[in-house]
């Protein structure tokens, strides 16, 4: 448990606020983008947010594969970063 932290303990602790911002705006611009595209989200004529019953599990997963996405790319920004 304690070998599979030590990526995140790396990253986030080296910068923290530049990696936690980093995940905080991918995440935010996934999530968004995902709900547009499932049509959970509408900005036309008002901001509206639409969860039907049979689209709670697409809801759920589009949440995990945001964090996930945006913890990958600021893993990925470190690695870059670090590997010259």
């Amino acid at each position: 448990m304690a070998l599979s932290l030590l990526g995140f303990k790396i990253v986030y602790f080296s910068n923290p606020v530049f990696y936690i911002s980093v995940t905080v705006l991918v995440f935010s611009l996934l999530w968004i983008s995902f709900n547009i595209l499932d049509e959970l989200l509408f900005f036309t004529p008002i901001l509206y947010f639409y969860l039907p019953e049979d689209a709670i599990i697409g809801f759920i997963f589009t949440i995990i594969i945001s964090i996930m996405l945006a913890m990958l790319v600021a893993m990925n920004i470190y690695l870059i970063k670090h590997s010259i």
